[in-house]
């Protein structure tokens, strides 16, 4: 999607990537206004109404319509299984 806009670029100083265990500390540094921090919207949603962090870039947002499941092989062992079969 593109808008009739100015287009800024901008050149990080550096870059943390954090892994789904560590969002509590990236969600700080976001907090303390060190950068941008990309999360689902709902883990956010108390900090949007606090204020704690500000939306950007909204109209860009993807929409997802539940999760996906992959698994690399047609071979689904028995806790796979049994957790597909509930989700389903």
């Amino acid at each position: 999607m593109q808008q009739d806009v100015d287009i800024v670029t901008v050149e990080p100083r550096s870059a943390l990537v954090i892994s789904v265990n560590a969002f509590s500390g990236g969600l700080a540094y976001a907090r303390a206004g060190t950068g941008i921090i990309g999360a689902f919207r709902n883990w956010c949603e108390a900090d949007f109404a606090a204020g704690t962090l500000v939306p950007i870039l909204e109209p860009f947002w993807v929409t997802l319509d539940g999760p996906r499941l992959y698994y690399p092989s047609r071979f689904a062992g028995p806790p796979l299984r049994a957790f597909i079969d509930v989700c389903q």
